[in-house]
């Protein structure tokens, strides 16, 4: 699996989240949290590290283990949601090696990372616009 560069995940996810002015935290093996926009900047990372927590790890057989995935419009990948309100896992094609490209194998490594994430929970960027900020494009 090859990982992307630290501020190419972020320019991905700034273009996976379509709304500029949500608030969200990105972890190092590419799991987000989309959070509340009425949360303060200052909490934000410990927000997303209660969502990650509690719904990160994987547990075969529970809606853990179930995934959802996304084809994205803005940039080359996928997202991949869980049963976590808000937490989503960018999945870029370069990270799938040469086999073939199936909805099963994209959503199976976005689990993965998510599950990585949760036993790492590493913060590379946390996205928060100040309130009333105008959008950027």
């Amino acid at each position: 699996m090859e990982l992307l560069p630290v501020r190419d995940l972020i320019a991905a996810v700034e273009q996976t989240v379509s709304d500029s002015a949500l608030r969200w935290v990105l972890f190092s093996n590419g799991t987000f949290v989309i959070l509340d926009p009425a949360l303060p900047a200052e909490a934000l990372e410990d927000r997303a590290r209660e969502v990650l927590a509690l719904h990160g790890p994987v547990h075969p057989g529970s809606g853990s283990a179930d995934f959802s995935v996304a084809p994205l419009a803005r940039v080359a990948g996928w997202a991949v949601s869980s049963q976590g309100p808000g937490l989503f896992t960018y999945v870029h094609p370069a990270e799938l090696g040469s086999g073939p490209v199936t909805e099963l194998a994209v959503g199976l490594l976005g689990r993965d990372k998510r599950a990585l994430d949760a036993r790492d929970p590493c913060v590379l960027h946390v996205h928060a616009p100040q309130q009333g900020e105008p959008p950027t494009a």
